[in-house]
This record gives structure tokens, C-alpha cells and sequence, in this order.
């Protein structure tokens, strides 16, 4: 999921392009991380848990009409 959702944020063409992926060293704490991440992503994808949190996101109001 999240990874679909910066794919849609930043297209891999205009990625490649603007050389946004070039880096000289990556950080193996970044790497364990990310991979972590992915895991609990992968983990809950599909489950009651997970409809419930989409459910729960559908129903914010995030118009500009709220206030705080």
C-alpha cells in the first residue's frame, strides 16, 4: 500500500528523470527500517484490521470546512 501510494505521488519516469533515486551510500539502519515497515505492512494487508483502517480514513472529514 504504502508503496503504491508514492508511485502514485512521485512516477517512477519523473523519478528516473529528475535523478531523485541517485545516492552515494545508503544507510543499512534505512534498510532494516524500510524492511521492517514492509513486513507489518505486508502482515496486516487484507485483514479485518486493515478494513477497519481504511474505513477509519474514509470516514475523516479532511475538507478545508473543518476548523480546530
Amino acid at each position: 500500500m504504502a508503496i503504491t501510494f508514492l508511485i502514485f505521488l512521485f512516477p517512477l519516469p519523473l523519478i528516473l528523470k529528475q535523478d531523485i533515486l541517485q545516492c552515494d551510500a545508503v544507510d543499512p539502519a534505512d534498510v532494516a527500517a524500510i524492511v521492517k515497515t514492509v513486513v507489518r505492512a505486508l502482515a496486516v494487508y487484507g485483514t479485518a484490521a486493515f478494513r477497519e483502517m481504511i474505513k477509519n480514513c474514509m470516514s475523516q472529514d479532511l475538507s478545508w470546512k473543518v476548523s480546530d
